[in-house]
């Protein structure tokens, strides 16, 4: 279901094998910057990681699991987070956008659970557990 792959400590902040497929990661402690990633996989499982400043379209999120991390000024375009988890992350200045062809991020079976919301836009309320 998640990679095997284990990342630590890791500063991510172009495009490569690793930030195109993290899905085949694990990642503790990281730090996203000014990665826009269109296609792809998000789909993988963040441990107190920062994303900051991307901007994800049409990428795969399904399932993903992230635990105690920050999304600060992240857009996410028609990206499908079906299954997901999020536990006590934050999100400040981020967005949740339709794609170019006016499709929305999916959100079935994804749940929040203990996030907070700063100046963020496009996350539906019936998933959210406060």
């Amino acid at each position: 279901m998640f990679g095997n792959k284990l990342i630590c400590e890791g500063n991510f902040s172009k495009l490569d094998a690793v930030t195109r497929n993290m899905g085949e990661y694990i990642f503790n402690s990281s730090y996203f910057s000014d990665l826009n990633l269109e296609g792809g996989s998000l789909d993988s499982v963040m441990i107190f990681c920062e994303i900051t400043d991307c901007d994800f379209y049409w990428t795969n999120a399904i399932g993903g699991l992230f635990v105690k991390s920050s999304f600060v000024g992240v857009t996410f375009r028609g990206v499908p987070f079906a299954g997901a988890r999020f536990l006590e992350c934050k999100f400040s200045n981020c967005r949740f956008l339709k794609d170019n062809l006016g499709g929305d991020c999916g959100f079935e079976d994804a749940l929040f659970v203990r996030c907070t919301f700063q100046d963020t836009s496009g996350v539906p309320a019936p998933n959210r557990l406060d």
